[in-house]
């Protein structure tokens, strides 16, 4: 009777642990895209500190476990900050550490990808940012014809819940050539050499289409030396229609733009809903862009 005991034990056990680690291989995470439009712009009554509530409100509905921003300026950083002390952000603004005298209100730091993460939920691990350019190490440097500096911040985080590590890059592109071929092939080639073979999640203000090139590369497993990796467009993975789906839309609310906000994904990934965010109230709206959103499972 007690050897047939110790092995209902032993049993039960393993059962369980054997749940746990079901458990732990199917976490959900949570990530939003956001160009929060940059907080020193002319926009009347759009401008900043009348949408910030707005923009606020619209964060916390979506609560995500990373928010990845673009255009965003220090002051506008600081105030996300404070309305969510459970987030830490990594990232540099895209003059770091240099003077713009034509440009004060970007001197020493300026527009930024800053990436916000639960720290509760993810231990930061490494971080970085690169600028567009064929310098990519030196703050504000410029190539292939952008006029301003364009960047990419990332971070490798590992989750509290079950040990496993992701990273996040996240992106705002220029327009034209030969910047955005380049750009393209830039962050390809990063990529490789910052992830390797981890789970990547790839966000961002792309200021393309979906059936632009730099998508095809970055999304075909017949892409421009990517190798056997490629990501997957979390919109199109659940068959999202592209009518209808602009996410650029100048606070006018109009949806028949083109989808330039992605929220990319590698294959550990499994898409579990994405959403553009049509938040507003009364008629106004937290940025001159629609927020994205993606919930994951790996």
């Amino acid at each position: 009777m007690k050897k047939l005991f110790l092995l209902i034990s032993i049993a039960s056990l393993f059962c369980h642990c054997s749940l746990l680690k079901s458990c732990a291989a199917s976490a959900e995470i949570t990530v939003m895209t956001f160009n929060i439009r940059y907080g020193t712009a002319s926009d009347g009554e759009n401008r900043w500190e009348l949408r910030q509530p707005i923009l606020m409100e619209c964060i916390r509905k979506v609560h995500p476990d990373f928010l990845a921003t673009q255009e965003a300026l220090p002051f506008q950083i600081q105030a996300i900050e404070s309305e969510f002390p459970q987030w830490s952000y990594i990232g540099q603004g895209r003059y770091s550490g240099k003077e713009v005298p034509d440009r004060p209100h970007e001197s020493l730091d300026g527009e930024s990808c800053r990436i916000f993460y639960n720290r509760g939920a993810f231990e930061l691990l490494q971080e970085g940012t690169y600028w567009h350019s064929d310098r990519p190490d030196e703050p504000a440097s410029i190539s292939w014809g952008n006029t301003l500096p364009r960047i990419t911040t990332w971070g490798l985080f590992r989750s509290r819940t079950t040990g496993r590590s992701l990273v996040l890059m996240n992106t705002h592109f220029h327009g034209g050539e030969p910047y955005v071929s380049r750009t393209t092939q830039l962050v390809i080639d990063k990529w490789h050499e910052i992830a390797a073979n981890l789970p990547t999640l790839f966000t961002g203000d792309f200021n393309l289409s979906p059936d632009s090139e730099t998508h095809r590369r970055l999304c075909s497993s017949n892409g421009i030396k990517t190798g056997s990796r490629f990501f997957i467009d979390t919109w199109q993975a659940l068959n999202k229609p592209e009518t209808n789906a602009g996410t650029g839309h100048g606070f006018k609310g109009v949806q028949d733009h083109r989808r330039i906000d992605w929220i990319l994904c590698t294959g550990e990934f499994k898409v579990q809903e994405t959403e553009i965010i049509h938040y507003q109230q009364n008629g106004r709206y937290p940025s001159d862009h629609y927020p994205v959103s993606a919930r994951l499972k790996w």
